[in-house]
């Protein structure tokens, strides 16, 4: 899981940022799982696509499209939040 360094704090909103910090948890959750472990491993842990290939038993390159899968998936789930929000 992600570390959680936010409570007490807010964005330049006034939001509290444990909100943030939660959608962006939640959206992780939404991820297959095979994408989630990709992007965890890349962006929290620093593992680099040959390396996550081993840790995960997968091929490099199905590791680059898990990640660029990924990537646009939580993109479009934090996006769909944000457009929701500035209703």
């Amino acid at each position: 899981m992600l570390p959680d360094n936010t409570i007490g704090t807010t964005d330049s909103r006034g939001v509290p940022v444990r909100t943030e910090y939660d959608h962006v948890v939640r959206a992780l959750d939404a991820l297959p799982d095979r994408q989630r472990r990709a992007l965890v491993s890349a962006f929290y842990t620093g593992l680099s696509a040959t390396e996550i290939a081993l840790v995960l038993g997968e091929q490099e390159a199905a590791v680059i499209s898990l990640l660029h899968n990924a990537t646009w998936r939580l993109r479009d789930r934090l996006d769909e939040r944000d457009s929701r929000h500035r209703r």
